[in-house]
């Protein structure tokens, strides 16, 4: 029987083409989290080494030349990545993804609950200070 193709992972963020701008432009993620871009049909997306740059990263962590290419990275490691689209970068057409580090669980903090002493079916009562009452009611 042929293997079932693998199901395509969901985006936790979708880049889309407007005009010569990416939208949305700047992106803050966690670690582990998945970009999907998805430019127009004379679009392109491919890292860079900055944001001041047009010179794709060779070779690219994410991106593809191929114009109109959806592309899906997900992003493993914490820092700032810069992006472009190759035809119209001297036109501004550049992109950020900042990837903040996964947030670690938050420690659980279980309720403090006093324990309860009786005296003769009355919880707490004071009296058990002064007498010989039995703590179990």
């Amino acid at each position: 029987a042929p293997t079932p193709a693998p199901t395509p992972q969901p985006c936790d963020v979708t880049v889309v083409t407007s005009g010569f701008s990416f939208v949305p432009q700047s992106v803050l993620i966690t670690v582990g989290q998945r970009v999907c871009f998805v430019p127009g049909g004379g679009h392109n997306v491919i890292e860079v080494v900055d944001g001041s740059s047009c010179s794709p990263l060779n070779p690219a962590a994410f991106g593809s030349h191929t114009l109109g290419e959806p592309v899906q990275h997900t992003f493993t490691s914490p820092g700032t990545f810069h992006y472009i689209c190759t035809p119209h970068c001297a036109l501004g057409m550049r992109g950020v993804i900042e990837v903040a580090s996964a947030p670690s669980a938050a420690p659980t903090v279980l309720p403090t609950v006093a324990p309860t002493a009786s005296c003769n079916g009355v919880p707490d009562a004071p009296i058990c200070a002064t007498v010989n009452c039995s703590v179990f009611g």
